[in-house]
């Protein structure tokens, strides 16, 4: 399960960052067109640099924010969504994971790009590769902390 580093240029200019540069550059343009010249609005959004900052960092964050609002619904979803069997309950053999993983391979692209779908599939490849080991609760307690530092990163702009 080998996953490549996104380059540190690409890691910055993500969709939030160009959609809000773009945002900038359409609000400037109204700004600065002759109608809006001595507008209050014009006032406080161009009078030194750091108004500009100010207002591309606004874009940046709002867009930021609508886009992790926008895809709340998706992870709910695919939370409540049945992954396994309803006449599954409590321990499975080690021998069933491959067929649970592909089970869960098997479900649309949305699904298994979700949070629960990543783990449910990094988790169940672990088992199919090395059984359940004395190493798998470290193994899912890497997985927790990985996606914890996720989290806490998709906080920052």
């Amino acid at each position: 399960m080998s996953r490549t580093r996104k380059n540190p240029l690409l890691a910055v200019l993500d969709a939030s960052f160009l959609l809000g540069a773009v945002c900038t550059a359409i609000f400037y343009a109204i700004i600065h067109s002759p109608g809006m010249h001595g507008t209050l609005l014009h006032r406080y959004t161009t009078e030194h640099l750091v108004e500009y900052v100010v207002v591309a960092l606004s874009f940046w964050g709002i867009i930021d924010v609508l886009g992790k609002l926008l895809s709340y619904p998706r992870e709910a979803l695919a939370l409540r969504h049945q992954w396994f069997p309803e006449s599954w309950i409590g321990r499975e053999p080690v021998s069933n994971a491959a067929g649970l993983l592909e089970s869960v391979n098997s479900q649309p692209k949305w699904l298994r790009d979700s949070r629960i779908g990543k783990r449910l599939a990094a988790g169940l490849e672990y088992v199919v590769e090395n059984g359940c080991n004395d190493q798998y609760r470290e193994y899912l307690q890497s997985l927790a902390h990985k996606d914890a530092d996720r989290t806490y990163s998709n906080f920052t702009l």
